[in-house]
């Protein structure tokens, strides 16, 4: 329980800080889809670059296909998978 709430607090205070930093008078304040946007450009390229690398050096009889399209998707971790072997 201490992990999730330090990455729900650590998500918070990068995400406020962003937020409320001061703007030039000509840039409008940033909205939570701007930054949200802002953020998966930084944060995806790595991502699909690791899962690249995890699929060619994980032997192709212990990938796991069907989990796939929820790490695409940034969703593993809301739709949990028991491993069945």
């Amino acid at each position: 329980i201490w992990t999730q709430l330090f990455f729900l607090l650590s998500g918070f205070v990068l995400a406020y800080a962003e937020m409320v930093r001061p703007k030039s008078s000509a840039a409008a304040q940033l909205t939570q889809l701007q930054y949200t946007w802002r953020r998966l450009k930084k944060i995806y390229p790595p991502y699909l670059l690791t899962i690249f690398i995890s699929m060619i050096q994980i032997s192709h009889s212990a990938f796991e296909w069907k989990t796939l399209i929820l790490n695409l998707l940034l969703l593993q971790a809301w739709i949990p998978m028991v491993n069945e072997s």
